[in-house]
């Protein structure tokens, strides 16, 4: 019995495709590593914002000018983001940076600000990233789950 080559790649790619959803339906962590790769969608601008800084530890609100990138970013992920560092090829640093929130004035108004943040929650974030001492350039800002941006400083 002759076995044709069509019927050998047609076994070739069932073969595949039964591996693929195998992993998919028994490590979900593999499916969502996948997923998560590709679902982060951002923007960036570069400037001097004044913005207001909130310290909850202190209940304090002061306005400042921050040189840096402004990170809009969806995290439509099932995890936190972390920014892990911020580098060039002869510079890398863990950057200080700030989540928007409501912040609280003495008036009783409350205002658009800025608190420091260790993490990226689920959802639209606006992220501000002090870039003071910083050189103009080219530099790469990644993410915990290996997401890379490239931006220019100028």
């Amino acid at each position: 019995m002759i076995i044709n080559k069509k019927v050998i790649i047609f076994l070739v790619i069932i073969s595949i495709v039964a591996v693929l959803f195998s992993f998919f339906i028994f490590d979900r962590s593999f499916a969502f590593s996948i997923i998560s790769s590709q679902s982060n969608n951002y923007n960036y601008t570069y400037g001097t914002f004044t913005v207001y800084i909130y310290n909850p530890a202190n209940g304090t609100v002061k306005k400042e000018n921050i040189t840096g990138i402004m990170l809009y970013i969806d995290n439509v992920d099932v995890q936190n983001l972390q920014i892990t560092s911020i580098s060039n090829s002869t510079f890398s640093e863990v950057p200080v940076y700030y989540v928007q929130v409501p912040v609280p004035l003495p008036n009783g108004s409350v205002v658009k600000g800025f608190q420091r943040s260790y993490e990226i929650y689920i959802g639209y974030e606006e992220v501000l990233i002090s870039t003071s001492g910083l050189s103009s350039g080219s530099y790469v800002i990644a993410l915990s789950d290996g997401t890379t941006i490239s931006v220019t400083i100028r």
